[in-house]
């Protein structure tokens, strides 16, 4: 059996914005956010992860099916933003395949999708 975590998330800057704009925007309640200056935080960020699917094709597509689009398109107007992916692992990996319907949605929405490996859980 594999031994891997595999989290999916759209991970926005809000650099000197409050992250509520963010919220009022999409909508939905971030997993975490901080704004500028709290802690350690040297840019404001918010961001929402989902529970992963057994692909990241899969995950993207669930990501994407708790977003609304045009809400999305709007956001990307004032922030930038990513899809984010971590993997830890210490045996193996999902499938890190994405179809082309997934590339095309994230190409058509103007974000990218930023990829972290690490080798430790």
């Amino acid at each position: 059996m594999s031994d891997y975590k595999l989290k999916v998330g759209l991970y926005v800057l809000t650099y000197e914005k409050d992250y509520n704009e963010v919220t009022k925007i999409l909508g939905v309640q971030p997993t975490r956010a901080k704004n500028k200056g709290e802690g350690i935080c040297q840019n404001g960020n918010w961001s929402y992860d989902i529970d992963a699917e057994e692909t990241l094709s899969k995950s993207i597509r669930k990501l994407f099916s708790e977003l609304d689009d045009s809400k999305l398109k709007e956001l990307l107007n004032t922030f930038e933003a990513v899809i984010s992916v971590v993997l830890k692992s210490n045996d193996g990996a999902p499938e890190m395949f994405l179809d082309k319907d997934i590339l095309k949605k994230i190409v058509d929405l103007g974000l990218e999708i930023d990829i972290d490996i690490y080798t430790a859980l």
